[in-house]
């Protein structure tokens, strides 16, 4: 919890300096309740403005809960676990890579020096 209000504190700090009191307050409920219930992070209830919309303005976004369900809806269940599990995209997409890769929790000491011996800037 204190660290999600560190992460409001320093993004209400540098977006709206001049906010104190009971402003301050009733946007920390609203970003946290954006949180709870859309699955807005407060990074992106900040960086999208959403404290200058309202609830219409609010759901145009696909933030959160309803990008999983986008997510969900448009793509193969299969396919996805193969490209959110970064070793298996990279085995399987291999061919589609226009570059050399190691997936450092992937593979051995030796494998990951010969990478960067190869790549001396990665």
């Amino acid at each position: 919890m204190s660290k999600w209000i560190d992460r409001f504190h320093r993004m209400a700090d540098s977006r709206l300096p001049g906010l104190r009191g009971p402003q301050r307050f009733a946007l920390l409920l609203d970003s946290w309740f954006e949180d709870a219930v859309s699955g807005v992070p407060v990074e992106d209830y900040f960086v999208f403005e959403f404290y200058l919309r309202n609830r219409r303005g609010r759901r145009t976004f696909a933030t959160g809960n309803r990008l999983w369900r986008l997510y969900d809806s448009l793509n193969d269940r299969d396919c996805w676990k193969k490209a959110d599990f970064k070793p298996k995209m990279w085995d399987t997409y291999h061919s589609l890579m226009k570059r050399d890769h190691v997936c450092v929790g992937a593979v051995g000491y030796e494998e990951f020096r010969a990478f960067t011996v190869r790549h001396p800037r990665f």
